[in-house]
């Protein structure tokens, strides 16, 4: 897996989910909540740790709609929850607050959530139209403008975030608040004029209140939300375009490494100077807190070439030497051709993108290397005190906590299991099996194989899991739990045929993990997974009326993966269909073109003969 600054810093913020103030009425009268309103806040507790889980692996829109869902039930508890009802939601009402403020953050847009609690009649302090203002004109020179403290206030959610020291806006306890604090003793604004008795009030009474956000986009700069005429308005952010293919100059392969290179040191994930930050492509658009930075079609016109230029200010990078002439022209040249985006996903860290790009570019070999690098410093964060046992075979590098005989055996196992999957495939024998090959993490513990999932993974492993696999087009790696000293042909088969299936392209998450598990009931139907696998689609068919959802990824992911791999043998039955369909995705056909051609229809709507199939079969 691609470890990034990004990914490890999501997390933390994550975890700062259960701090944010409950906006619900703490005054109802007291009454046990319903059946139903205990299931409403399960249900919202669901789709939040879903939520959570789909945002630690980058998916942001995936993560949007669970939080949809978690608005949705917690919208049913009522306006006017009681006593014992608002504790028993209040963690749901916390984590979905922040959780919007991340999402938001990524670009993600949701819809206005519902006030949680009955509107007081008495008038309440304006973040966007009074805290803002006065934070602009009495804070912006050091921490809006600047990160002075490596502390900005340069947007609601930056704002909230607090410091490297801890949050400064404790939400309903101004006191204890460390801004409130500061602002008192007159320590801030440093070398200006002590706020007024009013401004401080007003301030205070703010945090009181919740230190809620009134405004469209916690995200966006706070000088678009000043009154001054000295701010300037902010110009609409631009929309992402993507590319054709045929530009000349494209981001991931071109703009991208140099912004990784000269811009990220003060303009990264943390504190970025100025609020702008090119973490994501997403943040790259958004701007700063002058608004964006890249006029498409208008590099004379975008503030990132005039910075660089030293044309609009100080000139950037900031006290260290311009870049040379080529690389300032290669940036006016991907604007001037509207500023497309050639990566895979605009809310993926910016490193994350170039090294797809890079790897996507790279010979089998070269990008063999990266792996085996990619693998030595996983191992070492796995399991950093037990070094591994390594072999490599023709496909498979090999890295575990098993003795050298039994790495040798898996990886024999591994070998006959990739002929095998060749001539089911009708795959060519003189290329490798997967460009850049695959490493297998083997371990005979399950604690050890438990920290693939905490300490690489960021996620725990169901305890019935006997090994699993994962793929981008950087990394590409199997894990093994072994039970005794034989590698289970099935279980490893499962793990090859999961990670090539992903490696042709975008394909869905269901066809992948279907075709693994098809195909190890196919190459060890002994496996005693497959019973249980074939029992659970049973009692799934009798519980779930729509049987559908997994293709949307609606169930949990043991639900979804089982009914994957029921649905996908319905596929592989054909075998001529199945082939066709994997040959039109080698030559990167979209998924849903090639499997409507090969089936006549799309997955939906073979569901209906999938569902008769598997309950008449009882699988």
């Amino acid at each position: 897996m691609w470890v990034s600054q990004r990914n490890q810093s999501g997390l933390r913020v994550l975890a700062m989910l259960l701090t944010i103030a409950l906006g619900v009425s703490m005054s109802a009268q007291a009454a046990a909540p319903s059946a139903e309103q205990k299931m409403l806040v399960r249900t919202a507790e669901a789709a939040l740790k879903k939520a959570g889980n789909l945002y630690r692996s980058k998916k942001f829109a995936q993560a949007g709609d669970a939080i949809k869902d978690a608005q949705a039930s917690l919208d049913k508890l009522g306006a006017e929850p009681s006593r014992e009802l608002t504790v028993l939601a209040a963690p749901a009402f916390r984590q979905l607050a922040k959780a919007r403020e991340l999402l938001e953050a990524e670009g993600i847009k949701l819809p206005a959530a519902k006030p949680s609690a009955p509107v007081e009649a008495k008038a309440t302090v304006s973040f966007t139209r009074q805290i803002a203002p006065l934070l602009v004109a009495r804070c912006g020179n050091c921490h809006i403008q600047r990160s002075r403290g490596e502390f900005s206030m340069g947007s609601y959610v930056s704002l909230s975030q607090g410091s490297k020291q801890g949050r400064v806006i404790l939400s309903g306890d101004a006191k204890g608040s460390r801004l409130i604090e500061v602002l008192e003793r007159g320590d801030m604004p440093r070398g200006g004029t002590p706020l007024g008795g009013e401004e401080q009030a007003l301030i205070a009474r703010w945090i009181t209140e919740g230190a809620k956000f009134d405004g469209p986009d916690s995200a966006a700069p706070l000088v678009s939300f000043s009154a001054s005429s000295a701010a300037p308005s902010p110009a609409a952010r631009p929309e992402v375009v993507a590319t054709t293919g045929k530009e000349d100059v494209q981001f991931a392969r071109d703009v991208g490494p140099l912004l990784l290179t000269h811009c990220f040191e003060c303009h990264g994930e943390q504190n970025p100077r100025a609020n702008f930050s090119v973490a994501t492509f997403n943040r790259l658009l958004t701007g700063g807190d002058t608004g964006p930075v890249i006029s498409p079609s208008k590099p004379e016109d975008s503030l990132l070439v005039k910075k660089l230029r030293g044309k609009a200010g100080a000139r950037m990078p900031l006290e260290r030497d311009p870049l040379a002439e080529p690389a300032i022209e290669k940036i006016e040249k991907w604007i001037a051709a509207k500023a497309k985006f050639d990566g895979s996903d605009p809310a993926l860290p910016l490193e994350e993108i170039v090294a797809q790009i890079a790897a996507r570019n790279s010979t089998h070999k070269q990008l063999a290397l990266v792996r085996s690098e990619l693998a030595a410093k996983n191992w070492r964060l796995i399991l950093p005190d037990t070094p591994p046992n390594r072999q490599q075979t023709t496909d498979v590098l090999l890295f575990g906590s098993v003795g050298p005989q039994a790495l040798a055996d898996v990886g024999k196992v591994a070998e006959e299991q990739i002929d095998k999957l060749r001539k089911l495939f009708k795959l060519p024998s003189d290329r490798p099996f997967i460009k850049g090959g695959l490493t297998l993490f083997v371990f005979d513990k399950r604690y050890d194989y438990g920290e693939v999932g905490r300490m690489l993974e960021r996620r725990e492993i169901p305890a019935s899991f006997r090994g699993h696999w994962r793929y981008t087009e950087v990394d590409a790696y199997g894990c093994l739990l072994l039970s005794g000293d034989e590698a289970p042909p099935g279980l490893v088969a499962q793990q090859l045929a999961g990670a090539y299936v992903a490696s042709l392209g975008k394909v869905p998450q269901w066809f992948a993990e279907g075709s693994a598990r098809a195909v190890a009931s196919k190459f060890d139907a002994k496996d005693p997974r497959v019973k249980l696998w074939d029992d659970r689609v049973v009692r799934l068919m009798q519980a779930n009326d729509q049987p559908a959802d997994f293709l949307t990824g609606k169930l949990s992911p043991e639900d979804n993966d089982v009914l994957s791999y029921s649905y996908v043998k319905l596929l592989m039955a054909s075998s001529a269909r199945y082939v066709s369909l994997l040959a039109a995705l080698e030559e990167r056909t979209p998924f849903d073109q090639a499997f409507a051609k090969a089936y006549g229809g799309s997955p939906t709507e073979l569901v209906s003969t999938w569902v008769a199939r598997a309950g008449k079969r009882g699988r």
